[in-house]
């Protein structure tokens, strides 16, 4: 698979419900990073809103996009609740790293500071 590029993301803000350079959240890095890919993950308005608790319609539409694997591939995305117990989700650079969107803007970050995370193959 051909490297992609993601230099250009680092550091760019945090920005809840952001889609651009000049803010991005954790899902929007993933939609950005997956069409640099070659591959659709669609903007669910609300996915930034998804908590455990709640919007299971929204969860099974963004479940058409994606199939769970059972270990970190290379541009698959990974997800695992936060420390509030929130939902938050990244792109794997490789199997041991990832970038994502925190709050201190987008950063790579080792997979084993994750407690149960889970991994997911973009298929569409």
């Amino acid at each position: 698979m051909e490297e992609i590029r993601y230099d250009d993301l680092l550091c760019v803000p945090f920005k809840k419900g952001g889609r651009s350079k000049d803010g991005l959240d954790c899902y929007g890095l993933c939609i950005e990073l997956c069409r640099r890919c070659g591959k659709t993950l669609p903007d669910f308005a609300t996915f930034c809103a998804i908590s455990p608790e709640n919007d299971a319609q929204k969860r099974n539409e963004f479940n058409h996009y994606v199939k769970e694997i059972p270990r970190p591939k290379k541009y698959a995305l990974v997800e695992h609740l936060n420390e509030d117990g929130e939902i938050h989700i990244g792109f794997l650079l490789d199997d041991k790293t990832y970038i994502h969107a925190t709050l201190c803007g987008v950063r790579i970050t080792p997979l084993f500071a994750l407690k149960n995370p889970k991994f997911y193959e973009v298929i569409k």
